[in-house]
């Protein structure tokens, strides 16, 4: 009997909802900036007006089939977007990316650079890299934790 058990491929998962995220911000802020640029309103508890809602919730229901929002303080907005990826056949973790979208008390958009797309071997490479350091990090602790035995 065939194996109908799909191997999952964590890191490919992972690369593949980093992309999807990246893209929705990336295509979404240029949107986003030129609607705020054309004036919006807040209320006393710095949530935005009804019709500017509606017209901003417009630009970010687009292109989503994941959550994307945006928070609203005195000071800024800020947009988010989070999905989630497949780590085990019954479990999952999410992608989370925010970026600062207007600054209030500018009158105008925070600096945006695209988000960069990654790879499969680029999580690959991290996650080798990591695994040495956290070898070396355990290293220096019983290092430290011999010098401090002979200390105190």
């Amino acid at each position: 009997m065939p194996d109908t058990k799909k191997k999952i491929n964590k890191l490919e998962n992972r690369a593949e909802c980093i992309n999807k995220v990246h893209t929705y911000i990336n295509d979404t802020m240029p949107e986003l900036i030129k609607a705020f640029a054309q004036g919006y309103k807040l209320n006393n508890d710095n949530r935005l007006h009804k019709k500017d809602k509606e017209r901003i919730n417009a630009i970010l229901d687009k292109r989503t089939h994941f959550r994307a929002f945006l928070e609203t303080s005195q000071y800024s907005i800020v947009l988010n977007a989070d999905d989630h990826y497949q780590v085990a056949q019954f479990g999952c973790n999410y992608y989370k990316q925010y970026v600062y979208v207007w600054d209030h008390q500018a009158g105008k958009p925070y600096d945006f650079k695209p988000l960069p797309m990654t790879s499969t071997k680029e999580l690959e490479q991290a996650q080798k890299e990591l695994a040495k350091l956290e070898d070396q990090k355990y290293e220096i602790r019983k290092k430290i934790s011999k010098l401090e035995r002979l200390l105190n």
